[in-house]
């Protein structure tokens, strides 16, 4: 890619910080989603109930892990803002053109 390559570390924390507060809210939505599915046997009894109830424990746990895993992958932009305030206080060539 020839050209030039703007990157405002600033820009990327405020997209970090919105994306951590969508994820958590998605993360919180889920889990109470989750939770109302689990207590399927307040209103229901038998064993279909008690396989939904099943399968949103399961789903709980495996959201629990997506989610961390989201937000993981979402905190790696802080990473990226400081490699490259750094390269730039460096003044290493952090570009290249083809």
């Amino acid at each position: 890619m020839a050209g030039k390559i703007k990157v405002t570390t600033g820009r990327l924390r405020e997209k970090k910080a919105g994306w951590v507060a969508a994820a958590a809210l998605a993360d919180q939505d889920f889990r109470q989603g989750c939770e109302e599915g689990i207590h399927i046997t307040d209103c229901f009894d038998g064993e279909v109930a008690r396989g939904f109830q099943k399968e949103f424990e399961e789903g709980l746990e495996k959201g629990k892990r997506s989610f961390a895993q989201l937000i993981l992958q979402i905190e790696k932009l802080e990473i990226i803002a400081s490699v490259y305030e750094k390269a730039e206080e460096e003044n290493i060539v952090v570009t290249t053109e083809n």
